[in-house]
């Protein structure tokens, strides 16, 4: 069998692009990184994306609720805009605890589960602590949504295998 004019297209591409994914994945500096310590630029864009972020998932949630989606993808979808919700909004807090807990106040290990708050206790060292396990609640939100996306896949091929049946006079390609 002979490659086709795309395969051979992009045969001659791949190894091009895997070149230039290796060479941008190995940079020296990053000089765009912006980093939270302090307020400033940095941290006042990045929490209004948070704002931003927030206000986007909450309506999106309420788009999905007032419609008549009740499938089982559209209640996926839906439990991951109130995860992403409160993720955005834990992160959001825990910027602000941020510039209120010195280094000093935190034990650190290798892994985050590890690391210790010392005392004495205060509501900005505990949020910010909380907020720093925020994965608790990115990962279920995008397993939540890897869900709702696959069961829209599966209906978009049910779908198109139906109509492939109902065609008449239509041959199937080999």
């Amino acid at each position: 069998m002979r490659p086709s004019q795309s395969q051979k297209i992009l045969r001659a591409i791949l190894p091009a692009c895997l070149a230039l994914a290796a060479l941008l994945s190995l940079p020296d500096a990053a000089l765009a990184l912006q980093v939270h310590d302090a307020p400033g630029e940095g941290l006042f864009a990045h929490q209004m994306g948070h704002i931003y972020y927030i206000v986007a998932a909450a309506f999106f949630f309420a788009y999905i609720r007032r419609s008549d989606f009740n499938e089982r993808s559209w209640r996926y979808l839906q439990a991951f805009c109130i995860l992403l919700t409160a993720w955005n909004l834990l992160s959001f807090a825990g910027h602000i605890a941020a510039l209120h807990v010195a280094p000093a106040d935190l034990v650190e290990f290798a892994i985050n589960l590890d690391d210790r708050l010392l005392p004495p206790y205060t509501f900005a060292k505990c949020l910010y602590y909380a907020a720093r396990m925020e994965s608790l609640l990115s990962l279920p939100a995008l397993v939540c949504l890897y869900m709702a996306l696959r069961i829209f896949y599966r209906q978009c091929v049910d779908e198109m295998a139906r109509e492939a049946e109902d065609a008449p006079g239509r041959e199937e390609r080999p």
